[in-house]
């Protein structure tokens, strides 16, 4: 299913285990990224994430696993081949074009850099457009990589977890109808146990975090709409 059918309510469910190193990053509160800073985290991350080192990472965008499958784009790009002097202004310099940058967290002396985005389709025309471009000599290489990797504290990705409390299940149709005043809206997934439960996904996640403010509460087929945040989904590559 796409992106692991949406992540997982908010609230629910436990840590889960990502990567194989037990190797946890540390960022600080301020949502900073976990290569380049190596500050302590000031308070528990809101879920116990068990990160993969960067190692991991490039093992995962290599490996067959991503060979030959549609690959699902999400925010964060993960650029390789860069030169090892590159300063983040130049990146922002190479990715600002495509639209407005949340975080670049440039790893140090290794070439590397995750560039996450507030919009999944600035993502995408990143990754068109630069990949295989020349930067000091070296032809850049991008892949799209799971958010969570890069900061635990990312947990808006893009995703709301809705629940209707009306006397019947709204279609999805009715769903995109009543959310797209807030955004464009990417897919409106079901809940396989639940009809009157639906994850809502926007393009863009500062339309879904207007819309859980703005929605959450208000009066919604007969009923009443819930709207929380759903967490970023734990799977280790973001497949289609």
């Amino acid at each position: 299913g796409p992106m692991g059918g949406g992540g997982m309510p908010a609230g629910g469910g436990g840590g889960g285990g990502m990567g194989r190193g037990g190797h946890h990053h540390h960022q600080s509160s301020h949502g900073g990224g976990s290569f380049g800073h190596s500050r302590p985290h000031s308070g528990p991350a809101p879920q116990a994430y068990n990160l993969p080192t960067l190692e991991e990472i490039i093992d995962l965008v290599d490996g067959e696993e991503f060979s030959g499958k549609k690959v699902l784009s999400t925010r964060t790009v993960f650029a390789r081949n860069l030169p090892f002097d590159v300063s983040e202004s130049e990146i922002r310099e190479i990715f600002s074009p495509h639209g407005d940058i949340k975080m670049v967290d440039l790893v140090p002396g290794r070439g590397m850099v995750f560039v996450t985005f507030f919009n999944v389709k600035h993502a995408e025309s990143a990754r068109r457009d630069i990949s295989g471009r020349s930067l000091g000599g070296k032809d850049m290489e991008l892949n799209f990589v799971n958010p969570i990797f890069v900061n635990t504290d990312e947990l808006n990705n893009g995703t709301l977890y809705v629940t209707m409390r009306s006397p019947t299940p709204a279609s999805n149709q009715q769903l995109n109808d009543f959310f797209s005043r807030f955004g464009t809206i990417r897919d409106v997934r079901d809940m396989k146990s639940n009809p009157m439960q639906k994850f809502v996904e926007f393009w863009d996640s500062r339309d879904c975090e207007v819309a859980r403010s703005s929605s959450d509460g208000q009066p919604f087929n007969g009923g009443i709409v819930e709207v929380r945040l759903a967490y970023a989904s734990k799977k280790l590559t973001p497949h289609a």
